[in-house]
């Protein structure tokens, strides 16, 4: 396959097992909006630190070094103690872990659609991260690099199996591992999140920019395959590292978009982590909304930084209405092992088609395709290339206008990748140009096509076998309203 490059609901933060689990007195802060939880004067007094795109190094810089120096450090300290919250398996455990999580802020990641935690939990824990790092190394200048995996599609050369071996890991794919493959073009699904302004709920920003980070986890593999091992390996932080500069770049796209800095939950949750002395720190999201005035750090080549503030109204809302209940004509909907494609048709009668056309031809509506209750036993180890009303022969190329996203399986409904794995994922694709091409084609039936693939060889997908079935039992189609 060549690769070119009618219910109506308000959205609401949702709070989730996840949530409650990571919860630490929030309660007690939520009449103490944008209060502060630890010493900024401490963060200010050093830097600025400017994390650099890692595809201007070399395993020979002086930033991979010291990275290599921090790694090896914290390698030690858990080796001496595996308890050590400054060790590297700590720190790793933070993230997940498959051992029963008896430290204090072990398992308290954030994914899934109904946190909308993705993005703050992420930040707080590269921040300490960090610090940890530049202690550990002895390089008070270090800063974090950032892999932009949207222009540097193959794994930093250092990573690679000739390059450092402290960042080397032999079980991701072998093809990333060598540098003969690359990643699929993850632009579409990063442009989806960009033109989204409001971050929370399932069709949140925060849900939407998961869609590429999964898919860059499940074709790295290995490790980085599974919630409860990818902060095992040192690509990951490289890795968020680059979704959390998506975070600052989703703020500068002129859309009114907009942290839930008025919801006094978001504000006032509280997580755990440990600072360069192994101290246990606290943050809430108001605590880490403006990198550089807070963190004291930015991204190279970023524009400047658009500044939030706890209290402030959002400029936009949103509002959602189900426009066809039931897509699977029969659920469950099963992937099972094979290459595929895959797909399932929904009926749009005649009216609801007209109804759709106004819908999509108004630029304040957006049509959503959610499938939900997407479980699997196991990492399926492929992603799949989303169509929606693409005609029967139709080419299966990024640059179709029936083309909707990649979605990949990480954390959420893989059932051996606890706690994540308990809750069935939930994925919302942008459908508005698909829908509307298709029914002003004068299509009434319109297939959801499901291609799934691995790495790209030589400008071609590879074809691994499906790993484990994957069942779908709910999809929906819905619109959203945003409003001022």
């Amino acid at each position: 396959m060549q690769v070119q490059q009618p219910t109506r609901f308000t959205m609401k933060n949702h709070f989730t097992r996840r949530r409650f689990l990571a919860t630490v007195g929030a309660a007690a802060g939520a009449g103490l909006v944008g209060r502060s939880l630890f010493d900024v004067s401490k963060v200010l007094a050093q830097g600025p630190w400017v994390r650099p795109n890692v595809s201007g190094l070399t395993v020979n810089s002086q930033n991979i070094k010291s990275y290599v120096a921090g790694i090896t450090a914290m390698q030690a300290l858990s080796v001496k103690n595996p308890n050590n919250p400054c060790g590297w398996s700590y720190q790793a455990a933070i993230h997940g872990t498959t051992t029963v999580p008896n430290q204090a802020a072990w398992n308290t990641c954030q994914h899934g659609p109904n946190t909308n935690f993705f993005w703050p939990w992420h930040r707080m824990y590269l921040y300490w991260f960090e610090r940890i790092v530049r202690k550990q190394s002895g390089d008070n200048t270090w800063a974090l690099p950032f892999w932009d995996w949207q222009t540097q599609t193959t794994l930093p050369p250092m990573f690679q199996k000739t390059g450092s071996p402290v960042l080397y890991v032999a079980n991701r794919n072998a093809r990333i591992n060598d540098g003969t493959g690359s990643l699929t073009n993850l632009t579409p699904g990063v442009n989806t999140a960009y033109a989204q302004p409001i971050f929370e709920g399932p069709a949140g920003a925060d849900s939407l920019i998961q869609n590429p980070h999964n898919s860059v986890h499940g074709l790295v593999g290995g490790l980085m395959g599974s919630i409860t091992t990818a902060a095992q390996d040192p690509i990951f932080f490289l890795h968020h590292a680059n979704c959390d500069r998506l975070w600052d770049l989703w703020l500068t796209q002129g859309g009114g978009q907009s942290d839930p800095t008025n919801d006094a939950v978001w504000e006032n949750q509280v997580f755990t982590f440990f600072d360069e002395n192994c101290v246990q720190q606290q943050m809430t999201p108001c605590d880490i909304l403006r990198a550089l005035q807070q963190l004291n750090y930015s991204y190279q080549g970023e524009p400047a930084q658009v500044n939030q503030f706890c209290g402030n109204t959002p400029l936009r809302r949103c509002t959602s209405t189900v426009v066809v209940p039931q897509c699977i004509p029969n659920p469950p909907y099963q992937l099972p092992p094979g290459p595929g494609p895959y797909s399932f048709e929904f009926t749009v009668s005649s009216l609801l088609a007209q109804q759709i056309i106004a819908y999509a031809e108004n630029n304040s509506d957006t049509l959503y395709l959610q499938l939900g209750g997407v479980t699997a036993s196991t990492q399926p180890g492929v992603v799949w290339d989303m169509y929606v009303g693409l005609p029967v022969g139709g080419q299966y190329i990024l640059s179709s206008p029936y083309y909707v996203g990649t979605i990949g399986m990480y954390g959420p409904g893989v059932a051996d990748q606890p706690p994540d794995g308990n809750e069935p994922a939930i994925y919302n694709l942008a459908v508005t140009t698909a829908m509307l091409t298709a029914l002003q084609a004068g299509e009434h039936t319109l297939p959801v096509t499901f291609v799934p693939h691995g790495v790209i060889v030589d400008g071609n997908y590879t074809l691994p076998t499906q790993a484990a079935t994957v069942n779908i039992t709910q999809a929906q189609l819905s619109l959203q309203t945003v409003t001022t």
